[in-house]
């Protein structure tokens, strides 16, 4: 029994309806829910407490001293400046990434003035023989000036068919939190062993 062209065409059409669907980007990321008690379990129900502000705390010793001892520290670290190069290159790559979501637009212009030297004279001569007309270059014809504006516009847009630019995205997303995070901890580290 020999297939006939439909058939073909089904198998065919179904490799690649299977190929394609290889393709697509899997399911977005949830959140999974944790139940986390508001309050501890001995704690007074009548108190309101307030998260402590930490930034700077060591301002809060009153001393003029420690206090430009760190502001140094962290200023000199070589640690404390490499978290923060990671972290313009989090943001910059999540720029980057985040770019290529939108469409991209250029736009070009240009401006040339020209001047034109050359020209032809045209003289007419009169002898014996009767008139003559002499055509020729003559250097000191009136040069001609001009100007040439170009302009131009282009703008083009990536489809993101499987979501992989949509991925790359959120990733670069994602990834600005650790570093933020690395930069924060060198600081604390920093500031503590100053400190002690």
């Amino acid at each position: 029994m020999k297939p006939t062209k439909s058939s073909r065409r089904a198998v065919v059409a179904a490799c690649l309806f299977v190929m394609l669907a290889g393709c697509a980007v899997g399911p977005d990321y949830k959140t999974p829910a944790v139940a986390v008690p508001g309050a501890w379990a001995n704690a007074d129900k009548n108190t309101t407490t307030q998260r402590p502000v930490l930034t700077d705390w060591w301002t809060s010793l009153g001393d003029a001293t420690l206090t430009s001892l760190i502001e140094e520290a962290v200023s000199r670290n070589l640690d404390v400046a490499k978290a923060k190069a990671k972290v313009r290159e989090a943001r910059a790559t999540q720029r980057q990434k985040s770019g290529a979501l939108a469409p991209s637009l250029e736009a070009t212009a240009s401006a040339t003035a020209n001047r034109s030297a050359s020209g032809t004279a045209v003289s007419t001569q009169a002898g014996t023989g009767g008139m003559q007309t002499v055509s020729g270059s003559n250097q000191s014809a009136a040069a001609s000036n001009y100007s040439l504006f170009q302009g131009g516009f282009d703008a083009s847009w990536e489809l993101d068919i499987f979501g992989a630019n949509y991925r790359a995205a959120e990733a670069a997303t994602n990834s600005l939190q650790p570093t933020q995070e690395e930069l924060k901890a060198t600081l604390q580290t920093q500031t503590a062993d100053v400190a002690r």
